[in-house]
């Protein structure tokens, strides 16, 4: 009897480590799979194709474009998702990512359905502007056919950049400057260019310095109210506003060096206006959120009928003496 409990526990044990194997393995292996497997697919015009993503939790599909074009579906069932083709064109190129946000793995696959003409060598993948947070940054000059020659060149003398790498499916990744790009592409004696790019550094402090300030934080009716929100060296940020009248008053927004200015302006302030005042900044880039409040009193008209009628007393009893 005790053998057979001893066997017992060690099977349970057993069970155990390969249960718990199996729930750490995706931090430390490759959770997510496609099929097929291939990192690459270069398609004719018109065709259907498919691929399955699939992982240990939720996967989603990431597209080269800012919204989904005609002729790509994508079905999410869960851990399961599948990127459908159908009747494809050149549009439709670019690189396609499975996402596993549990794990915060992903996978890759470039799709290229080559133009007819050089007029459809360059997808257009979004608008030209390229905000960088770093030195580095991508121009994403994304062509159907990977087998074209491309390069990059910076504007206005079309001068060749060197050190940057180049994917078809993505486009140029390296050192950028702020000032405007372009790419061009090549084949034989035929030559096109891309769209222009212009890149921006975008300044994302680590700490948003947020400065929230009144004009006065007591105050009379009918004196100028001014209530200041201010953040410094973030160039991407949302105000958000609560107040006592904000279904009235809309507050206004200023953009100055180095620093952006959020204020409420009242001309003439009512005792309505007293209350606690809140500036949400909201850096878009990192989702960081940074809230500050500020009480304000506006006193209102008051009469001497009170102290006049205590005068007035006070004057006849003395003439009656």
């Amino acid at each position: 009897m005790m053998a057979s409990i001893r066997r017992w526990k060690r099977s349970l044990n057993l069970l155990n480590l390969l249960l718990g194997v199996l729930l750490v393995y995706p931090e430390g292996g490759v959770a997510l799979e496609l099929l097929p497997s291939a990192s690459e697919v270069l398609l004719n015009s018109n065709s259907n194709f498919t691929v399955v993503c699939s992982g240990w939790s939720r996967v989603t599909w990431r597209l080269p474009q800012d919204h989904q074009l005609n002729g790509v579906f994508v079905d999410s069932q869960g851990s399961s998702s599948l990127l459908k083709f159908v009747n494809v064109t050149w549009r439709n190129s670019g690189r396609y990512t499975c996402e596993e946000e549990a794990s915060t793995q992903s996978r890759d696959i470039n799709v290229f359905i080559p133009g007819q003409d050089p007029d459809e060598w360059f997808v257009p993948v979004g608008p030209g502007v390229v905000m960088k947070e770093a030195e580095e940054g991508t121009i994403p000059c994304v062509v159907s056919d990977p087998r074209l020659n491309v390069s990059l060149l910076e504007r206005p003398g079309r001068m060749p950049v060197d050190g940057l790498t180049y994917e078809p499916g993505r486009g140029f990744t390296g050192r950028l400057n702020d000032t405007s790009y372009m790419c061009s592409a090549a084949r034989g004696a035929e030559e096109r260019q891309s769209q222009v790019y212009y890149v921006f550094s975008v300044i994302v402090p680590e700490v948003m310095e947020v400065d929230l300030s009144v004009s006065s934080s007591v105050l009379k009716q009918g004196e100028v109210l001014t209530v200041n929100c201010t953040v410094k060296d973030t160039h991407m940020v949302f105000f958000s506003w609560d107040f006592p009248r904000r279904q009235e008053i809309e507050p206004l927004t200023d953009f100055l060096p180095n620093r952006i200015r959020s204020f409420v302006n009242i001309t003439a302030a009512t005792v309505a206006d007293s209350g606690v005042y809140v500036c949400t900044v909201q850096e878009t880039k990192e989702d960081r959120k940074v809230e500050k409040n500020i009480t304000v009193t506006v006193l209102g008209w008051y009469t001497t009928d009170t102290q006049q009628t205590h005068n007035t007393d006070t004057q006849q009893k003395h003439n009656r003496q």
